[in-house]
């Protein structure tokens, strides 16, 4: 599934200048997570599952590999990092149900 970058900047520039509450910065935050992980994936090769868990297990890995989602929940409580996780999902099946979807799929393979 490709994500067209062009409606996630659209989407930015219109919450940037209509945002009027906590729920439309929510959005904003959500949608800049999503434009900064597409733009890494750009650039760094596909990782296997394997390696995305041994990154979280093992941070002596350089910094440069690792996202800054991998960097803010290192050492964190897994069922915590999941509940916040979670309140921000409505926003990606808001904004990208194709996206929700294929990722609820990939989890439910795991």
């Amino acid at each position: 599934m490709t994500i067209d970058k062009r409606v996630i900047d659209g989407e930015i520039a219109n919450l940037e200048q209509n945002a009027r509450n906590m729920n439309s910065l929510e959005k904003l935050a959500v949608l800049y997570l999503i434009k900064d992980h597409m733009e890494k994936e750009e650039h760094e090769p596909k990782m296997e599952a394997n390696h995305v868990r041994s990154m979280y297990i093992a941070p002596e890995r350089k910094d440069e590999h690792r996202s800054e989602f991998m960097k803010a929940v290192e050492n964190k409580n897994p069922q915590e990092v999941m509940k916040i996780m979670d309140e921000h999902m409505d926003v990606v099946k808001e904004f990208m149900p194709k996206e929700h979807r294929a990722l609820c799929d990939k989890l439910k393979e795991l």
